[in-house]
């Protein structure tokens, strides 16, 4: 199998995994007023906004655990492997529990709950798939790849991957 073959099987696992995982919110459609659904989906886009800014300059600290792997990511770029390398996690299905465990916690507790677990979903996959299509070819808007390809040119700069709104708040879009 090749690299393209199994970056596409990864992503793939991925994306499987992020739609099972927003199911629940889903499911409970009818517990929230229409009016709520936009305002749940407005907010945890501008939560996994900054959780991904974060989490990704996270990624960026040598001294941490997972800096390595990330970095295999960075130098796989142009490679003939970077395709395996493209996706969060290796789309390990823990993993990605883990990030919708993460960003829902905070919601749990509030009646927008629903709305708030399934923008995640919908952002995480945008997220992914518009990362995919950065680096490996597809339509996205050249500014998307602008913003994403400029962080692996200027590695501080430009962490979130497509919606630079934590990269303008904290001064590192570039």
């Amino acid at each position: 199998m090749d690299s393209l073959s199994i970056g596409k099987k990864i992503k793939h696992e991925m994306m499987a995994t992020a739609t099972w995982c927003t199911i629940p919110g889903f499911l409970c459609l009818s517990k929230l007023s229409s009016a709520m659904w936009p305002v749940g989906l407005l907010l945890s886009f501008l939560h996994a906004n900054l959780f991904e800014f974060f989490f990704h300059r996270y990624y960026h600290n040598p001294k941490l655990w997972r800096f390595q792997a990330h970095a295999e990511h960075h130098v796989t770029q142009l490679a003939p492997n970077e395709a395996e390398h493209v996706t969060l996690f290796g789309a390990s299905p823990l993993g990605i529990l883990g990030l919708f465990a993460a960003n829902i916690a905070p919601w749990l507790f509030t009646p927008i709950w629903p709305a708030v677990l399934v923008g995640f979903g919908i952002y995480l996959m945008l997220t992914e798939e518009i990362h995919w299509r950065a680096h490996l070819g597809g339509w996205i808007p050249a500014g998307f790849r602008k913003h994403h390809l400029g962080h692996h040119e200027f590695p501080p700069k430009n962490y979130n991957v497509w919606l630079p709104l934590g990269d303008w708040l904290f001064g590192k879009s570039g």
